[in-house]
């Protein structure tokens, strides 16, 4: 969530936009070019395709500057403008499909292993390992694992980059970190 001081500098810079300042795009770009490609590659899952999404929100930015005064922030709109480019271009993941029911998902997660705590914190603490574990999760998974426990944002901000309500979103996260946990306890990497 954003402080007061953050969210007047953005409305300012708004303004700046819609009197088409380019500086005001500048400035933006540099603020948060590099959140959304980290969000992007999470989801594309390439660096080209997240390069091209957050292009898109930039210049989506640019030509036609949202209104934001009323609710949400900046930053939220800009991760759904680039999560609908990624929609756009198609980038569905094919990989491999993982357990859809709960019971399934906890049993390929771990759940009931006493020694689970210590194996997932040794094999967290290889990022290639988790990285590759992502990866393998479809988009939706990889998007709403992005935006709560990478991007940090809010449960509502969330619902509202995704277009969908707080209960979906509790849900999805939910059984996006159990497919999580049980790729990356299929990628059987440790910590060595």
């Amino acid at each position: 969530m954003q402080d007061e001081d953050t969210q007047h500098a953005e409305l300012r810079l708004l303004d700046r936009l819609r009197s088409r300042d380019p500086s005001a795009l500048t400035i933006l770009d540099a603020l948060y070019r590099s959140s959304l490609l980290g969000f992007a590659r999470r989801l594309a899952g390439e660096h080209g395709a997240a390069e091209d999404a957050v292009q898109e929100a930039l210049l989506a930015l640019w030509t036609h500057p949202p209104e934001l005064r009323e609710r949400g922030n900046l930053r939220a709109w800009l991760v759904t403008t680039t999560r609908h480019a990624l929609y756009r271009r198609r980038l569905k993941d094919q990989r491999a499909a993982l357990p859809e029911d709960l019971v399934e998902l906890g049993a390929a997660a771990g759940w009931g292993d006493p020694q689970l705590g210590q194996k997932v914190e040794a094999t967290l603490a290889r990022r290639d390992c988790l990285e590759h574990a992502l990866l393998r999760l479809p988009i939706d998974d990889r998007e709403i694992l992005g935006l709560v426990d990478i991007e940090e944002l809010s449960l509502d901000e969330t619902a509202t980059a995704l277009g969908i309500g707080l209960a979906a979103t509790k849900s999805r996260l939910h059984r996006a970190r159990l497919k999580l946990l049980a790729a990356v306890r299929k990628e059987q990497c440790h910590a060595g």
